[in-house]
Order: C-alpha cells, then sequence, then structure tokens
C-alpha cells in the first residue's frame, strides 16, 4: 500500500510523517489515536533511505506482509482463541461442579486476553525489522528553503504535534 505524507521530523535514517486521511482510512477507526486535530495521521520512525528532509512531500509503501500479517494477528487470531478457551472451559467444566458455560466464558475472554497481549509484544519485536517497517519510496516535493537549501538547520528538532 501506497500513501502519501509530509515529513515532520528526521532522526538519522528515520522520519516522521503526517498523512493526510485517503479513502482507504476513512470507514477505519484503528488509527484515530493517534491522529490530531486536522486529521491528519502521525506515522512514526519510518525508515528514510532517500534523504527526505522535514517539509518535503513523500510516498511511504507499507508493505502488503505487513498488512495481512498484522490483520490476522489482530482479528483472527484473538477469535480463534476466544472460541478454543470458551470450548476447552466448558469441557473441562461439564465433569466438575461448575457451570460450564460460565467457565467457558471466563477462559475464552482470558485465552483472547492473553493472544492479544502476545499480538502487542510481538508487533514491538517486528517493528525492528526493516522487511515489516514502513519506508519512505521516494520525495514527490522537496522543500526548498528562501536561500535555495533543501535543508533547514533547526528542521530535524521539529516535532510533529
Amino acid at each position: 500500500m501506497r500513501e502519501r505524507g509530509t515529513v515532520v521530523a528526521v532522526r538519522g535514517g528515520r522520519a516522521d510523517v503526517a498523512l493526510g486521511q485517503t479513502a482507504a482510512c476513512a470507514g477505519c477507526k484503528a488509527c484515530s489515536s493517534l491522529s490530531s486535530a486536522s486529521g491528519e495521521m502521525l506515522l512514526a520512525d519510518v525508515l528514510d533511505r532517500v534523504g527526505a528532509s522535514v517539509g518535503d512531500e513523500v510516498e511511504i509503501e507499507i508493505p502488503e506482509r505487513l498488512r495481512v500479517q498484522a490483520a490476522l494477528a489482530i482479528y483472527v487470531a484473538p477469535l480463534l482463541a476466544l472460541f478454543a478457551g470458551y470450548l476447552a472451559g466448558f469441557l473441562l467444566a461439564s465433569g466438575g461442579d461448575g457451570d460450564p458455560d460460565t467457565v467457558g466464558a471466563f477462559t475464552g475472554i482470558g485465552s483472547a486476553t492473553l493472544v492479544l497481549a502476545a499480538v502487542f509484544f510481538r508487533e514491538r519485536e517486528l517493528a525492528r525489522k526493516e522487511e515489516f517497517a514502513p519506508f519512505v519510496r521516494a520525495i514527490i516535493a522537496p522543500v526548498h528553503t528562501g536561500s535555495g537549501d533543501r535543508h533547514d538547520g533547526d528542521a530535524t528538532d521539529r516535532r510533529y504535534e
């Protein structure tokens, strides 16, 4: 998937990019906590292989592999854990004194919670690997300062707010 955005901070080989809300984002609320009041989303620590500067309009590529694995991890794995946990709790409680439905519900919710926690920690680990990381694919519109120099001396210290 490719998106366009504006570089708002640069640190070494990484950049923070403000992405405008696109049609693909319109129905999804997954990133709403990362969005600013203007509707832009901040994508932090994007690999910058092309040497972008603050203010450059860039094209970001998010690997398809990342999108598919993220969807499976966030939606499918917890749902499977919920059903498997429920079934295991139900079967264990069927031979005992407890209510099978109640035990099944608690074990299902517990197993889904454990899977979500595992996904959270695995995501942090994968975020460090370059093959899964979003990256700056191209500079679409470089920023120019009044002196003709692309780089503003204080630009790399600014942060997106």
